[in-house]
């Protein structure tokens, strides 16, 4: 079969596009035992740790529905995540530890936009203990299927926090510099008492 799809590809130059191929590999077994499958590729870099991300869910233990549903009386549920009507939807710094280990190690490999189907480990789960709620009970093996939404990299705050510290200490750098050679700090300067 390889042979012929090879064969086919040199002789007329098609290939099956991008997210075919990724489509026929996306189901697979991660090193930690979550096993996932994309049910669509999304576009964009994936989240990198400490970036923020929106998600919308699925939850199922034993193939049943355990989430909460939003929309209905209880519309307040879909207000932090666009478009997520009445699925349940979480905002998170991703790789900290504030979801469930499982869903830290996902989300980074996801990209936004794309959906994927996961059944994570009891250990990369609740673990032992179960839910904090006690809905899921000890040692259970989890299913979700998460769109990742959108990711907001925290680059862009940390670049321009760099360069206010930046500026702030060679402000500090020129007022030392003028007060021990002149003997008058930068400011009598700009205020034109000097």
């Amino acid at each position: 079969m390889r042979l012929l799809i090879a064969f086919l590809v040199g002789a007329t130059g098609f290939a099956p596009p991008a997210t075919t191929r990724r489509r026929l590999r996306a189901d697979a077994t991660t090193s930690s035992g979550i096993e996932y499958e994309d049910i669509q590729v999304g576009s964009g870099p994936s989240p990198n740790k400490g970036d923020f991300v929106s998600v919308t869910y699925e939850t199922r233990l034993k193939g049943r529905v355990i989430d909460a549903q939003g929309g209905g009386s209880r519309t307040a549920m879909s207000v932090g995540v666009a478009g997520a009507g009445d699925k349940p939807w979480a905002q998170f710094a991703v790789g900290k530890g504030l979801v469930i280990p499982g869903w830290d190690e996902t989300i980074q490999t996801m990209q936004p936009g794309g959906r994927r189907k996961v059944k994570l480990p009891a250990a990369l789960a609740y673990g032992d203990a179960g839910s904090p709620d006690g809905v899921v009970p000890p040692g259970s093996d989890l299913e979700f299927t998460i769109e990742l939404v959108s990711v907001d990299s925290q680059a862009g705050l940390i670049g321009g926090l760099g360069g206010i510290f930046g500026l702030l200490a060679a402000a500090i750098t020129a007022n030392g510099l003028a007060l021990t050679f002149t003997g008058h700090e930068l400011r009598e300067y700009l205020a034109g008492n000097v």
